[in-house]
């Protein structure tokens, strides 16, 4: 059927892109706290928090990233070569979910700071 690979690549670019803040919220991910449970309160705190402030960079550098080359695909009228579906969608929503990444890392480094107090 003409258009598959299309819409399947499409659709696993969302469901990807999608389910990073999903699963993070949950904390759904691997997680190694070998290093971490070994450590006392403060220092603990202190690596919760860094780490969680780059990653809150990361993806924000991320997230602008897709937005910018949203723009691009925009303006360039870039679609898929059979079914003629615009990029831009997509793009536009993996930089949604990313910016959303950050906000739920910000709530973490929140939640780490008031279980201390």
């Amino acid at each position: 059927m003409p258009g598959t690979y299309e819409i399947v690549s499409l659709a696993g670019g969302l469901i990807i892109g999608l389910a990073l803040p999903a699963t993070s919220r949950v904390k759904g991910h691997v997680a190694t706290d070998i290093l971490l449970a070994k450590l006392s309160e403060k220092p603990r705190i202190f690596l919760t928090v860094t780490t969680r402030l780059i990653g809150m960079v990361l993806f924000l550098l991320a997230a602008y990233g897709m937005v910018m080359m949203g723009f691009r695909l925009k303006g360039s009228g870039e679609v898929t070569a059979e079914l003629s579906l615009p990029f831009y969608y997509v793009v536009y929503a993996m930089g949604g979910a990313l910016f959303v990444q950050t906000l739920i890392l910000f709530s973490e480094i929140i939640g780490t700071i008031k279980h201390k107090s």
